[in-house]
């Protein structure tokens, strides 16, 4: 070989070397060719959290992986930014899909990706039922129905799946006369109920404990004229009440079949964790921590614009205080535009002016709501997770041509709802559009769901139905 060839193939060699080099480096180091731009740059990637197990993930129509047998999760690298069509798919079940964006360096996550069966089962477990009223726990329910000797309550015991008479017709009234069941209510531990019923158009409230057996309905006649009658929170036993009457409040006595008189001005009233709530017509909301000292602390700094001849009441959880003026919806909220001193006043946020129910999700961060057409979702608190929200953002969730009529979490992530005749499921995630699978469709069905069940409780055309387990 000659020095002329040798040097020739140095430089050669080292040209190939400073090409080669930094492209391996720069490959390893995520960084891609993009097609499109003509440019080198940084790559990104998805993580999907996927419930079951065994799933099959395409990008763009592709199969790039499927779900690790212990997690449930996938890792998808190397990919450029944009965006692409994301399905998750798996035999028997509904796919998933979604256009999601890879941004450079950053990992686009999507945790909580739910697939559920293309079919669900229901069974029947009770027949010729009117109504159901399930407990706080959703352990139990009382099914109210009819036969020729009158209406009667029976419980369900969701775990066992038994049912048994609870009370009849003739426990309440042995004349002539036709009992009509209005309303029930639980104690917050579900043993307790008190529920409201008319005999001879005159209404009258029974008393009873769910854990007698046979129960033993005792009536509350010193009750029955209150417009809003609920367990005191003072009394473990619930044989203590608290009653509103013509804007006052008293508390009542199982024992002594008697009233007490505890303070005026209330337009409504609640409790929770040992406390009293309650509005007064000034416009501002009172804690009492004792009936026994009944020291009033002042809530909000900035009173509500209290309406005439309006309802109002007050719903409380550990997320925080709402109240219902008519069809609005407001929460109890720091006010960050409006500082006295050093701190942030509290007054009350509107957060729909026209909502028919709502429900808070089981991590206490979200709210649900919806009216005859819509759902939306507000955060109580920052989401850090992606898709990351600040507390107090909305989001219309889904927009339906037939009537919203229930909804309940079916984790932290998605919603179980009515529309019309059909149950659906929905998730939150507002990227792109959210994933809404239809589980059944029944005549003018009536849901329940709780989370540690997994089952969905179905009435419809006098059948009670418990569904096979939404959730894994």
């Amino acid at each position: 070989m000659t020095k002329r060839t040798r040097t020739f193939l140095f430089f050669a060699c080292s040209a190939a070397f400073l090409i080669v080099a930094p492209t391996v480096l720069l490959y390893n180091q995520g960084y891609r060719f993009d097609l499109n731009t003509y440019r080198i740059t940084k790559t990104g990637a998805f993580y999907f959290g996927i419930s079951p197990r065994g799933s099959d993930v395409f990008i763009n129509g592709q199969l790039k992986k499927r779900t690790d047998f212990f997690f449930g999760s996938a890792l998808i690298e190397e990919l450029l930014p944009g965006n692409y069509l994301v399905e998750i798919k798996k035999e028997g079940y509904f796919p998933w899909k979604k256009n999601l964006e890879v941004k450079a360096m950053a990992v686009t996550e999507e945790n909580n990706v739910v697939l559920f069966p293309e079919k669900t089962d229901f069974q029947i477990f009770a027949k010729g039922v009117e109504r159901f009223f399930p407990s706080p726990s959703g352990k139990k329910a009382l099914l109210q129905k009819k036969d020729s000797q009158g209406q009667y309550l029976t419980l369900f015991d969701f775990q066992n799946n038994i049912e048994k008479v609870f009370v009849r017709e003739k426990d309440l009234y042995k004349k002539n006369g036709a009992v009509f069941f209005l309303d029930l209510q639980w104690s917050a531990d579900s043993q307790k109920i008190l529920m409201r019923y008319a005999i001879n158009e005159q209404e009258k409230i029974f008393w009873a404990d769910t854990q007698q057996n046979p129960a033993s309905p005792v009536a509350l006649d010193f009750l029955k004229d209150f417009e809003k009658v609920d367990f005191s929170p003072d009394s473990p036993n619930g044989r203590k009440f608290l009653g509103l009457k013509e804007q006052t409040l008293f508390s009542g006595d199982l024992d002594s079949k008697r009233t007490t008189e505890i303070l005026n001005h209330v337009l409504a009233f609640g409790s929770l964790e040992g406390k009293i709530y309650l509005l007064e017509n000034s416009g501002f909301v009172f804690r009492i921590d004792s009936l026994a000292a009944a020291e009033k602390q002042k809530l909000n700094d900035v009173p509500l614009a209290v309406k005439d001849e309006v309802s109002y009441g007050l719903e409380l959880s550990p997320s925080g205080l709402f109240l219902r003026e008519a069809d609005s919806l407001f929460l109890l909220a720091e006010s960050p535009e409006s500082i006295r001193g050093n701190e942030k006043t509290k007054s009350f946020v509107e957060i729909s002016e026209s909502i028919r129910d709502f429900k808070i999700s089981p991590d206490k961060e979200k709210l649900a709501y919806f009216n005859n057409s819509e759902i939306s979702i507000y955060f109580l608190k920052e989401r850090v997770e992606q898709p990351q929200k600040k507390a107090g953002d909305r989001i219309l969730l889904a927009r339906f041509s037939q009537k919203i009529s229930q909804l309940y979490w079916l984790n932290n992530d998605y919603l179980i709802f009515v529309v019309g005749d059909k149950i659906k499921i929905s998730e939150i995630d507002d990227r792109d559009q959210p994933n809404v699978v239809e589980i059944a469709e029944f005549r003018s069905p009536q849901i329940f769901f709780k989370k540690d069940n997994k089952k969905a409780s179905v009435l419809t055309e006098s059948n009670f139905l418990l569904s096979t387990n939404l959730l894994p």
